[in-house]
């Protein structure tokens, strides 16, 4: 028997119902960003808006994950990619829905944002592995000596919120 078999996964099954509204608007922000002069800008910000409206106010704490990765690639080279791959098996068992703490996990309803269409902590998999990848290219861009450009906050958020990427993963 062939068919949809998301019936027992109400993640999929919610992610599967909204799946037209979120390709609209990660086509939407690409048209725009590609459009717009400052490309790394509005990459940033149709990224942070996306986010927003799929996470609600679950999107300050996928910016809190993001800044966190970010800050350990500022660890010497030794140390930043084997902490960005800790920082991901962390996010990756905070995501356990088993494990006591997942229930601890903040879920902000803030009025402005709401709580947006898709958990945040759901968000994380695919999340974390553009992260680590971040991690691992400004390590490796830092080995002549200074950090160079593209690799700022601004970068690794457009990067890990990019929002055709956010919704099909590392394809």
């Amino acid at each position: 028997a062939w068919g949809w078999y998301d019936t027992d996964d109400g993640q999929w099954r919610a992610y599967r119902a909204s799946l037209g509204t979120l390709a609209l608007a990660a086509a939407a922000m690409t048209i725009i960003t590609r459009r717009v002069a400052q490309k790394r800008t509005a990459r940033l910000a149709c990224g942070l808006v996306f986010v927003a409206v799929v996470h609600g106010g679950g999107a300050v704490c996928i910016v809190g994950v993001c800044a966190l990765f970010h800050a350990a690639s500022f660890l010497p080279s030794a140390l930043a990619i084997p902490a960005g791959w800790v920082l991901a098996l962390a996010c990756l068992l905070a995501k356990d829905p088993a494990l006591p703490y997942r229930r601890s996990l903040p879920a902000p309803r803030w009025p402005l944002l709401g709580a947006g269409v898709y958990a945040w902590p759901d968000a994380l998999p695919l999340l974390v592995l553009r992260l680590v990848s971040h991690v691992a290219d400004a390590t490796h861009a830092r080995q002549g000596g200074a950090r160079p450009a593209g690799y700022a906050l601004q970068d690794c958020l457009a990067h890990a919120l990019y929002a055709p990427l956010y919704l099909a993963g590392p394809i």
